[in-house]
């Protein structure tokens, strides 16, 4: 099945593949429909709209829908990922940073961060992200640990999109080679 955004982003539409099983699942959300994920049958999707930032859910089997998490301090929710059963996203206003975890439709403040946490990638069971170089994980369960830790201020880490033997790869100012299994003993630098 296929879900998608239409109508200036105030529409999630859902088809099958046929002009019958095509149809508007969620309509009217004038502030914009910014992303969206599937986990265990639920339809996550964000809006950020300054001054307010929502996440909102509509079950796809039965077409409840689920007011989960809203904010209106100017921030904005990111990097939605999925992990062991959770969504985990980023919720950014000025000044403050955090992953946040939905379990179904409960949604907690999970973890604070210093900065912006970029990049993020959702790989082998873990939720990686960097802030200014130093490179973090988290399984969703347990808080994040430290993989990397930066040798100079704010350096630019870049996942690269091809893994390995379980393994990510990912480039420090495109100077040097690491890769990780998201854990600290199994991050290792590869090239100079």
């Amino acid at each position: 099945d296929l879900y998608f955004v239409a109508n200036e982003a105030t529409e999630i539409w859902h088809s099958d593949g046929t002009t019958e099983g095509t149809e508007a699942i969620v309509t009217g959300r004038e502030d914009g429909i910014s992303d969206m994920i599937l986990n265990n049958n639920i339809l996550y999707y964000s809006m950020n709209s300054y001054p307010s930032a929502k996440l909102e859910g509509i079950n796809i089997q039965n077409g409840e829908t689920y007011n989960i998490s809203s904010y209106d301090d100017g921030g904005n929710i990111s990097a939605m990922g999925v992990l062991n059963n959770y969504l985990l996203y980023i919720y950014a206003s000025s000044g403050n940073y955090k992953i946040v975890r939905v379990d179904g439709v409960n949604a907690i403040d999970f973890e604070l961060l210093a900065s912006y946490p970029y990049p993020t990638k959702v790989f082998n069971g873990y939720y990686f992200y960097a802030i200014d170089g130093d490179l973090h994980s988290t399984d969703g369960e347990n808080p994040s640990v430290l993989l990397r830790v930066k040798e100079n201020d704010n350096e630019a880490i870049t996942f690269i999109d091809d893994t390995y033997n379980n393994q990510l790869f990912f480039e420090v100012e495109k100077k040097s080679l690491w890769v990780t299994d998201g854990t600290p003993s199994g991050t290792i630098k590869l090239s100079y």
